[in-house]
């Protein structure tokens, strides 16, 4: 009897706490709130007809999509420790569909779905996040069989937080993966990132990032993988001083990006902007952008720089002028351009809500051209493709249509 009571009374303290510490730190192994759950039922139906003098066909779809959802707010012993959110879809397509070109059948596929994600030590001085999440997806696809899309994410991430360089560091994992056609694939994403900022008052901000991607897509069969890494180094400051109406702005850009594989391509772009308000009636702005492209024995150099001068008297007249130049050099040759502007421009206020505005402007330029060969290097170019590298067609040929792809 003597050792029970000191067992009972640990026991009610452990699982009956004063009153005071209950309300104010709720614990326990798993606490769930926010419980939300329903079930959705959809029909579809998609029927098409056609009849000339020679054929008549028809073909019918019907689909029946049923799925259940719930979500809720958890929490592992003490909110402060880890909290986050849980979503569940468990859904079932059935397929029934009738063609005279792709014959009849049926089809019954599972859609299942979950996310999970939550915050371990939210308001200490380095919370780590993190997330999961699974989906099946059945891609539909008209008049014939469908195929089941099967993507996981997974990622997490660190805060480092203080006055002096917060950082955070990430790492997210993508997968996906197809199952019922012609080419199935697979598809793997690792993405490494981190990033820091430091900040000077309202003088400066610096921040810096740098991101590794790397891609591997697989083919069922004997078609060859594809590897692609990425690398990218992006650094951005931004000065700002003097008073309200007189203050001036200095903004510097500069990003690397080097990507190896099946798509080598490197470029380099930095920037610099200054916006300089000696008074407040005159503005006077320097802009310089450099950028560099080079990929497959091709290189492309670009300088552009402009100056500028505005003055604005009685908040009616405004006297502009310009200067502008681009240099680009090219593997074939070379190209520059020069331009400059001036330009006055007066606007009035009139009675019953009116305006008049009136401005002339005057602008002369010149452009040189010492290119050879008849290739040039143009990036971010259109072009209508095949993924799978069935019924490819060249771009801008003479039996290329838009509808084509």
């Amino acid at each position: 009897m003597r050792v029970r009571l000191p067992i009972l009374f640990v026991l009610l303290l452990v699982l009956v706490p004063p009153p005071g510490v209950a309300a104010a730190r709720p614990r326990a192994i798993l606490m769930i709130r926010d419980f939300n759950n329903w079930l959705d039922l959809e029909y579809e139906y998609d029927g098409r007809e056609s009849d000339n003098k020679d054929s008549k066909q028809s073909n019918s779809e019907h689909q029946l999509t049923q799925s259940y959802h719930f979500d809720m707010q958890y929490a592992v012993y003490n909110p402060r420790w880890l909290h986050g959110h849980l979503d569940l879809d468990l859904g079932l397509r059935e397929e029934w569909y009738d063609g005279e070109v792709n014959g009849s059948g049926s089809d019954v596929s599972l859609e299942n779905s979950y996310r999970v994600d939550g915050i371990i030590m939210d308001r200490r001085s380095t919370p780590i996040n993190f997330f999961a999440s699974s989906q099946t997806d059945s891609v539909n696809r008209s008049f014939d069989r469908n195929y089941d899309l099967t993507t996981d994410n997974y990622g997490i991430g660190v805060t480092f937080k203080n006055r002096v360089l917060p950082a955070h560091l990430s790492y997210l994992a993508v997968r996906s993966e197809t199952d019922g056609l012609e080419l199935d694939r697979v598809q793997k994403t690792r993405t490494y990132a981190a990033d820091c900022t430091h900040t000077v008052r309202d003088f400066s901000l610096t921040e810096l990032s740098y991101t590794r991607t790397e891609d591997d897509t697989s083919y069922m069969g004997d078609q060859p993988s594809e590897d692609n890494t990425s690398k990218e180094f992006d650094a951005r400051n931004n000065l700002s001083w003097g008073e309200h109406m007189k203050r001036s702005y200095l903004s510097s850009v500069y990003r690397h990006r080097r990507d190896s594989g099946y798509n080598d391509l490197e470029s380099t772009d930095w920037s610099e902007s200054l916006l300089f308000k000696p008074g407040t009636a005159l503005k006077i702005g320097l802009d310089y952008r450099y950028n560099k492209d080079e990929t497959a024995g091709l290189e492309r150099r670009d300088h552009r720089s402009q100056a500028w001068i505005e003055h604005q008297l009685y908040d009616s007249l405004t006297t502009r002028a310009w200067y502008r130049s681009r240099d680009s050099n090219f593997s074939s040759g070379e190209e520059n351009e020069y331009s400059w502007l001036l330009g006055l421009a007066y606007q009035k206020l009139l009675p019953r809500q009116s305006l008049f505005n009136c401005g002339y402007s005057y602008e002369d330029g010149e452009t040189d051209r010492d290119l050879d060969g008849g290739e040039s290097f143009v990036i971010d170019e259109r072009l209508l493709i095949n993924i799978f590298g069935r019924n490819t067609r060249g771009a801008g040929g003479p039996g290329d249509r838009p509808d084509d792809s």
